[in-house]
């Protein structure tokens, strides 16, 4: 059972409002008589109609809960009322009992396929067969507008839940999309990280070559200025100061250029670095680019054969720096 689902309620723990409409006095009270006997009064509450206009305002003004309707009135009958009642109410809650006269029960069976919802035939039913048809159809009527309710709560609920997986289902298709971005996102990060990390390694061999290739000159033109300034004579003031100038410039550039080696010396862990295939052709190609003033000055030219070793797994970093030194020294020297 769904929660807070309305449940079936036994027609008889309220009072009931039931509505005679009988244009026969004696048989009104007849009815009345009958069901009191059996219910009690403070179960029931009456209302009367000798018409079946007088009827069909009651049944407007008080909502019964039965209606004890005869078949013959003076201004109409019974299969016209049961119309006229259902136009009053909702589909499906209409509670009549059809009475009719004697040798009537075809009108009877025409009664029930028009909405009543049982029959009886005057003069052959006793106080105890009213009360339980009236009884049956109370518990009928209320059993199938409980039905009504039920279904409808079911139907909200399941709408509610078809609502809430096109929600869910959305959400999911939602987050996978952001999942797809985020993945893609995280590639590139991973392949720009890459990329930094190759440059890096290459700015590190690069100031760590350039400083290791500098040293040796500078370290020449230190010694060369130490020497100057112990042999020479100078009788300008200023070229003495100029002189000493430019050894301490060298001093300081030598430390600097030393400074920079070791730091990058430091720096570089050779076993934390990746290997991976290296192609020879693109560090010739490099190599060209980087030594192009030293080629063109001593008009040296380059040539390789890769064919037996195009590749090599290496570090790709640590790789251009050897095949950069090794080219050096060979246009150098």
């Amino acid at each position: 059972m769904l929660p807070n689902s309305p449940t079936p309620l036994s027609p008889f723990y309220a009072v009931k409002r039931i509505l005679l409409i009988e244009d026969d006095a004696a048989d009104r009270a007849l009815y009345r008589r009958y069901l009191t006997q059996q219910l009690g009064s403070e179960h029931l509450e009456f209302e009367e109609a000798s018409s079946g206009s007088e009827g069909l305002a009651l049944f407007t003004a008080r909502q019964p809960d039965c209606v004890l309707l005869d078949y013959s009135l003076p201004d109409t009958n019974g299969l016209l009322m049961l119309a006229s009642l259902e136009a009053l109410c909702p589909p499906d809650t209409l509670c009549v009992v059809m009475i009719t006269g004697r040798g009537s029960e075809t009108l009877a069976v025409r009664a029930l396929r028009n909405g009543a919802l049982d029959y009886l035939v005057k003069q052959q039913f006793d106080q105890v067969m009213l009360h339980k048809t009236v009884m049956h159809v109370i518990e009928k009527n209320e059993w199938r507008q409980y039905q009504a309710r039920y279904h409808l709560q079911l139907q909200t609920v399941n709408q509610q839940l078809r609502e809430s997986l096109l929600s869910l289902t959305a959400s999911r298709q939602e987050v996978t999309d952001k999942n797809t971005h985020l993945h893609a996102a995280n590639q590139e990060i991973g392949v720009r990280n890459q990329q930094l990390a190759h440059t890096n390694q290459d700015l590190d061999n690069f100031v760590y070559a350039a400083s290791h290739d500098l040293k040796e000159p500078v370290n020449n033109l230190v010694g060369l200025f130490s020497e100057l300034r112990r042999t020479a004579t100078f009788h300008d003031a200023d070229e003495a100061v100029v002189l000493q100038l430019v050894d301490e410039s060298l001093r300081s550039l030598s430390t600097t250029i030393h400074d920079l080696a070791a730091v990058v010396q430091e720096q570089r862990h050779p076993g934390q670095q990746a290997t991976e295939p290296v192609a020879f052709a693109e560090l010739a190609t490099e190599a060209r680019l980087v030594l192009r003033p030293e080629l063109t000055a001593t008009q040296a030219r380059l040539t390789f054969d890769f064919a037996d070793l195009p590749t090599l797994p290496y570090v790709r970093s640590s790789l251009r720096t050897i095949v950069l030194n090794l080219l050096s020294n060979a246009v150098k020297y």
